[in-house]
């Protein structure tokens, strides 16, 4: 799968741990589980989204709180065709309600640890959590 990605001030598309995601959704779309309504934590540049909606996702609901990073998810996902599949959601996980059958987060350790709870409300039963991220240096 090729995807073409800008940046637009987010996160690089291209660090290692957007790839450990990236092979992630692949093994799990290959084994039948990237269906139904997935979630995108921290979207960024939509990199993950646009990859859910391509590898299956019936609809992807896209949230981070950077207004940049959410018209970044917006472009991307019509650049690769994901339009009417990814809904761009500029906000907190808080604001979010529904149970989602796939969540997927790439974020620093602290962010993760944070929105542990979030995510075990979020995610439906017998639901798929995918999680990488960075390692803050010591001292944050």
């Amino acid at each position: 799968m090729t995807l073409t990605i800008e940046r637009r001030g987010t996160f690089a598309p291209t660090h290692p741990t957007t790839r450990l995601c990236l092979e992630l959704l692949t093994k799990a779309a290959q084994s039948g589980y990237l269906t139904g309504m997935w979630l995108d934590v921290g979207s960024g540049s939509g990199v993950l989204a646009v990859a859910c909606g391509r590898l299956g996702a019936e609809q992807v609901v896209a949230c981070d709180i950077d207004p940049r990073a959410a018209r970044a998810t917006v472009a991307n996902s019509q650049t690769n065709g994901g339009g009417k599949r990814i809904f761009t959601f500029c906000s907190s996980t808080e604001a979010l309600k529904s149970p989602f059958n796939g969540i997927v987060a790439n974020l620093p350790l602290s962010v993760l640890i944070e929105k542990r709870e979030s995510f075990a409300w979020l995610l439906a039963h017998g639901g798929v959590l995918i999680i990488s991220g960075c390692r803050e240096p010591e001292g944050q």
